[in-house]
């Protein structure tokens, strides 16, 4: 969490705006989700192909989720963010 907020803390993303608590929050989110589903991979004793699409789909549903409130849901504070989330990667 501290790397996220620190390395964001001076970034600026477009037209001199700086970076905000909600596309860190983004990038936090995400890094718990992985290490969650990394976690449940380890602890696991079998491995069965409904266990792998779960956790790998949770990952890929979390962007098309992202995806989808970043670019059609005007009033929300996310929207826009995925643009800017390309564009500083």
């Amino acid at each position: 969490m501290y790397l996220v907020l620190i390395t964001f803390e001076n970034s600026e993303i477009l037209d001199g705006q700086e970076s905000g608590l909600v596309l860190e929050g983004m990038y936090i989110f995400y890094i718990i989700i992985v290490v969650a589903n990394i976690k449940v991979l380890i602890s696991s004793f079998e491995y069965t192909f409904w266990m792998l699409f779960w956790i790998f789909g949770s990952i890929v549903l979390y962007y098309i989720a992202y995806l989808m409130f970043s670019l059609w849901i005007m009033s929300s504070d996310i929207y826009g963010l995925m643009d800017h989330t390309i564009e500083m990667t």
